[in-house]
């Protein structure tokens, strides 16, 4: 498990574990303090572009490539590295999605 000390408060969730710092975001008043903080965002709320964590999952990345997965691991120096997996790679369309005219099969 990534956490060895969670915080939350009204706004969101921040953890901490094997080197990376992650926020939850629920109340968009935490990006302000988080986005430059945590090394990963995460949030059904779209994030501002000033976002300057290294790595921001939000509704646009959510709806760009579906459910994703981040796994931590070390690279070769011992520094924390993060690898993320997608369902698709935006350009798959989910099959609930209303497909433009053009898109029909």
């Amino acid at each position: 498990t990534l956490t060895s000390s969670t915080l939350c408060d009204a706004l969101g969730c921040v953890a901490k574990g094997k080197g990376v710092t992650v926020s939850v975001v629920r109340n968009p008043r935490a990006f302000a303090e988080d986005c430059h903080r945590a090394d990963v965002i995460v949030t059904r709320l779209m994030a501002p572009q000033s976002c300057a964590s290294p790595l921001v999952i939000d509704r646009k990345h959510l709806a760009r490539y579906g459910a994703t997965t981040i796994a931590v691991s070390r690279d070769g120096t011992g520094k924390p590295k993060l690898k993320i997996q997608t369902v698709h790679n935006g350009d798959a369309v989910f099959p609930w999605e209303r497909l433009p005219p053009e898109r029909h099969p």
